[in-house]
């Protein structure tokens, strides 16, 4: 997992954590040479939280991890002016979506 293009400790599919004013969040799996990101131009706070299912096998109960849960948290203040959150959807290979991401970021700094 990596928060603004870089792995936060602890930065594991299977783990939680709250990151804030980040712009972007990404989930790269190396071995398979894929990755998903996404990228916002306004800062948010950003959560990400496993989602786990208990099974019973021949060993008892074990618990296994099934995904990923992301939420972006925006601080929104209530006006007569429209609000537009422009979020991008990035997809590819491990060196594609990094790169694309760097290019975003740049763009929103």
């Amino acid at each position: 997992m990596l928060i603004d293009n870089v792995q936060p400790k602890d930065g594991y599919l299977d783990s939680d954590g709250e990151h804030t004013d980040s712009h972007s969040i990404a989930m790269i799996d190396q071995y398979r040479d894929v990755g998903v990101a996404l990228c916002a131009e306004t800062k948010s706070n950003i959560w990400h939280l496993p989602i786990f299912t208990v099974s019973l096998s021949e060993s008892g109960f074990e618990k296994v991890y099934q995904g990923t849960t992301i939420v972006h948290q925006y601080n929104l203040k209530v006006s007569d002016k429209p609000l537009e959150l422009k979020v991008t959807l990035v997809t590819g290979n491990e060196q594609s979506v990094r790169e694309l991401l760097e290019t975003l970021q740049t763009a929103v700094s």
